[in-house]
């Protein structure tokens, strides 16, 4: 991480806004989220309002699971400008859906109320179930591995099918490790794939 500015403490400080903004992500805050706002690294008006943005969406999956009548666990964590909300329990295969169709309009969803919260700069939001997308990472990790082996064997570039832009950048995170070959985007909207090289 980079070096803080100004002093580090405590209760003083030259503006209101601080104050207000505190009170207003406060009016959000779970017991969870004031406890991980308390242990956070950033104390600027920023990190609570992304403490705020994470309470709403918490609170939004959370009434979500409830409706559909399924038992989950529902947490949220804070990394820099990323939400990520986490669904645990037993039988959530419904809220995953169909290539992960469910679950996609579930985060879209979430991501819609988190910019309201916002009311203008807005986080990041991704959404997870039982680990389904840690899983697919793994998964998706290992098929990039084994594309690059063809890849580097026959000297051919390969395309991979189209993916969503949090699929596409597994993939490239997986070819940025590995000397001798590189990746790029391309097509537009719902055919943007990754070519590797």
């Amino acid at each position: 991480g980079g070096a803080c500015k100004g002093g580090g403490g405590g209760g003083g400080g030259r503006g209101g806004r601080g104050a207000r903004s505190a009170a207003r992500g406060a009016r959000w805050a779970s017991p969870t989220e004031l406890r991980r706002k308390a242990g956070g690294r950033r104390g600027d008006e920023n990190s609570v309002a992304v403490g705020g943005q994470a309470a709403a969406a918490e609170e939004f999956v959370n009434g979500l699971v409830s409706a559909i009548g399924l038992d989950g666990d529902v947490t949220s964590t804070v990394d820099d400008d990323v939400i990520e909300i986490h669904v645990e329990g037993s039988e959530l295969g419904l809220l995953v859906g169909p290539k992960a169709a469910t679950l996609s309009a579930i985060e879209e969803l979430t991501r819609a109320v988190v910019q309201r919260e916002a009311g203008g700069h807005a986080a990041r939001v991704r959404v997870d179930v039982g680990g389904y997308r840690a899983k697919r990472r793994v998964a998706l990790a290992s098929f990039t591995e084994g594309i690059v082996a063809d890849v580097l064997s026959s000297g051919e570039a390969r395309a991979l099918e189209p993916m969503r832009s949090i699929d596409r950048k597994t993939v490239h995170d997986t070819v940025n490790d590995i000397d001798g070959v590189e990746t790029s985007s391309e097509g537009e909207d719902a055919r943007r794939h990754v070519v590797i090289r």
